[in-house]
């Protein structure tokens, strides 16, 4: 679809979700919200400094449809994929590293433009979702993990959470998958888009969650480890936040990520063989940094 805008014409997107009975106030609420926070952030900002996200045109309630402008360019996602192959070109893999200080520049603005003064980690649903993870993982025959290493696990997180500093538990709003695939990249800066999880939490899960689909490259045979450490460290040096991969609140988001992502690659243990040693690589890599993070704890 082409609109005008100004003198130009431009494309657009339109996000319109299937509902059915059950889901439309679900989904209606949703992209309002969506809508409502892509314009607040398109006017707060800072266009100059390469920091933008796609920008809301209209909210069409009776369509349960979401209108975007369409913006040009390469997610982040299939850029990082590129530079950090063996072999990559080095000018693309500066210019990513550019465009990660970027991510961490706009992750910093977002959460000091919706930041509500509020400071609270969530340890109880933490400690809920990540006990019923490793409930889980303790009855799969393939994940090596038992009911008692289930238990001390437990106790191991709960010693660091007691350590999450009010800084890391200020509550902000969170894209909820701030990833490289959900930002644009172009020579204007870069454009952040898919607010539909969005909600209010501690600010350490958007840092953890971008850091961490950055972390899953350094199991392949066919990247550069050495170049995805280099790419976060750029992240994070734009964040310049109070969270960093050191810190009680990211650890424990990362327990949390961590646990969902052990799950997941079970479930992949009996689809497609070819991948299988490539995903038993990255399972055993999540769970040696869960040993260590939540054994040392205690």
């Amino acid at each position: 679809m082409v609109v005008q805008v100004g003198g130009d014409r431009r494309g657009v997107y339109v996000k319109q979700p299937i509902e059915d009975r059950h889901n439309r106030g679900l989904l209606h609420g949703r992209l309002e919200t969506e809508f409502h926070i892509m314009k607040r952030l398109s006017g707060a900002l800072s266009a100059d400094e390469g920091l933008h996200v796609v920008a809301p045109i209209a909210l069409l309630a009776e369509q349960c449809a979401l209108v975007t402008l369409e913006t040009a360019g390469p997610t982040l996602q299939t850029l990082v994929t590129k530079a950090t192959r063996y072999g990559a070109a080095p000018g693309r893999r500066d210019a990513l590293r550019r465009a990660m200080v970027f991510a961490g520049t706009w992750l910093t603005n977002f959460q000091h433009t919706t930041a509500t003064g509020k400071s609270e980690f969530d340890t109880d649903g933490l400690l809920e979702y990540c006990g019923l993870r490793l409930h889980l993982l303790s009855r799969h025959p393939g994940s090596g993990v038992d009911a008692h290493t289930c238990d001390r696990l437990m106790q191991g997180l709960e010693a660091l959470v007691r350590n999450v500093t009010p800084e890391e538990s200020a509550i902000a709003g969170r894209h909820n998958d701030y990833a490289p695939h959900n930002i644009v990249v172009n020579e204007a800066g870069i454009w952040v888009l898919d607010f539909s999880m969005y909600d209010e939490g501690p600010i350490c899960y958007d840092v953890c969650n971008f850091w961490l689909k950055l972390e899953g490259l350094k199991a392949s045979p066919m990247h550069s480890a050495e170049y995805v450490a280099a790419l976060q460290s750029s992240f994070l040096s734009g964040y310049a936040g109070a969270v960093s991969p050191e810190s009680a609140g990211f650890r424990a988001a990362r327990c949390r990520f961590t646990l969902a992502r052990m799950l997941t690659l079970l479930g992949e243990r009996g689809r497609g063989r070819l991948l299988w040693p490539l995903h038993r690589a990255r399972y055993l890599a999540h769970r040696n940094w869960l040993y260590s993070a939540l054994f040392g704890s205690q």
